[in-house]
């Protein structure tokens, strides 16, 4: 008679100690990893928060991946810095800068005649991800 073994999953904590192997592996990840939250439930690893840029998102959907017993990885509410600063700076005046700071954006600068602060800071709230604004006006 032929035995027939069940294919075993892996816990979830097994897998969140091979996840936090991984993000403790890669130095921009472990800069970001207090703006990161992981949570792993049956296999399906789900990514939020925010960080700096594209390269740790690109390394975190190549390589949780890749951990045995991982099913899928969800990155819908990651947010990376870079990404907000280029949508937030589309609707900058002339004369403003603009930085990131996990979410967090700094306007600073001139502002010019003719531009509403108000309304700049509506349409930069308007952009995905960002969480807070911070402006600095001279």
């Amino acid at each position: 008679m032929a035995e027939t073994q069940e294919k075993q999953s892996r816990s979830d904590l097994d897998i969140k100690h091979d996840i936090d192997h991984l993000e403790t592996s890669y130095p921009p990840l472990v800069n970001d990893r207090h703006q990161v939250e992981i949570t792993i439930n049956e296999g399906v690893i789900t990514v939020s928060g925010y960080v700096k840029s594209y390269p740790t998102v690109e390394y975190i959907l190549s390589q949780f991946p890749k951990v045995e017993g991982v099913t899928s990885v969800n990155s819908d509410d990651l947010y990376v810095d870079e990404s907000i600063r280029r949508e937030a700076g589309k609707v900058i005046a002339p004369g403003v800068s603009i930085n990131v700071e996990y979410g967090s954006v700094i306007i600073s600068g001139l502002l010019t005649e003719g531009f509403d602060s108000e309304l700049l800071v509506k349409q930069v709230s308007s952009v995905e991800g960002v969480r807070r604004i911070v402006t600095s006006f001279v």
